[in-house]
């Protein structure tokens, strides 16, 4: 079995950098506790403003924050696989003049995690502030036989900052030739987002 870490580098598309307003804070989108009962439903996500060249919108949208914005087409695929850890909270997408760009994204909550990681093999430092977190990773070494064989799509319980895919869901987005997608294979990754 092959995971792969979802890239949080910039794709070349619309930057978002604010949740809608209402929304719960950042730090609870890592617990993976659902959040759809207290999300403002279609609320409105804008382009970030610093990031003024950046208008195509794809179906990964890239988010400086810690949740995936994704398309109606990745959805589709995720219940098509019966992913059944995902709350797919609505959003409007807004330009950098407040036109609506979008009414067929989501921002994509995954809840729980999976204890992914092997802690003895990996090379990594964890946070000063939340100890039990991985702050920088060196080498990643995966726990695979931990991981539920179901989870398609999930945080790492000590990495609950990124997320991980499993092969068959890799191999169902590019089948469907989602945009904006970008990952790299988990077991080795250094922590780096380049290319």
């Amino acid at each position: 079995m092959s995971y792969w870490i979802l890239s949080k580098k910039p794709n070349g598309g619309a930057l978002l950098d604010m949740l809608p307003d209402g929304s719960p804070q950042e730090f609870r989108f890592r617990q993976g506790l659902s959040l759809a009962p207290e999300f403002p439903m279609g609320g409105a996500m804008q382009f970030s403003s610093l990031f003024q060249q950046y208008i195509k919108v794809f179906d990964f949208v890239t988010a400086l924050l810690p949740v995936l914005v994704v398309s109606s087409r990745v959805r589709r695929v995720l219940e098509q696989l019966e992913a059944d850890n995902c709350e797919f909270l609505p959003v409007i997408l807004k330009d950098h003049k407040g036109n609506v760009a979008s009414t067929e994204h989501f921002v994509l909550h995954v809840l729980g995690s999976q204890d992914a990681i092997d802690l003895e093999r990996s090379q990594y430092k964890t946070g000063a502030l939340v100890e039990d977190q991985i702050k920088t990773m060196k080498k990643l070494v995966l726990a695979p036989e931990r991981i539920d064989p179901k989870a398609l799509l999930f945080r790492p319980s000590r990495m609950r900052h990124r997320f991980m895919l499993h092969q068959r869901l890799l191999d169902a987005f590019m089948a469907a030739g989602l945009t904006g997608l970008h990952v790299y294979p988990a077991e080795g990754w250094n922590g780096m987002d380049i290319a």
